[in-house]
């Protein structure tokens, strides 16, 4: 969230972090699909977002093959750092089940001088 609201007093009230279960079975039944930055655009990571990485997202939700696409995280210089994008008309994302939320969206050491 920090790279989308750089301070804590500018987040909505409602706003809420969710915590997701993904059962086994349903992974195993539809594997997670993955694409490494290495197999991406060199600018893959550039803001504004390129036009060929969404061309790359778009591509993969009408194929409708996964129920998520793995992919490195465009904000961390970390290769280990990923994000999964969940397919909304893929019919195993039932499976997926929020388990908690909670409204405490930062960690107070972020903005410790702000």
């Amino acid at each position: 969230m920090v790279n989308y609201i750089p301070s804590p007093r500018l987040v909505p009230h409602h706003y809420r972090l969710g915590e997701y279960e993904w059962p086994e079975e349903s992974l195993e039944q539809t594997p997670l699909e993955r694409i490494k930055a290495e197999q991406l655009p060199d600018n893959w990571n550039c803001y504004p977002y390129p036009r060929t990485t969404q061309d790359i997202g778009s591509a993969w939700l009408k194929q409708n093959k996964a129920t998520g696409l793995m992919l490195s995280s465009a904000t961390s210089p970390f290769a280990s750092e990923y994000i999964v994008v969940v397919n909304p008309a893929h019919e195993d994302t039932q499976a997926i089940k929020l388990v908690n939320t909670t409204e405490k969206i930062y960690s107070g050491r972020i903005f410790s001088r702000s």
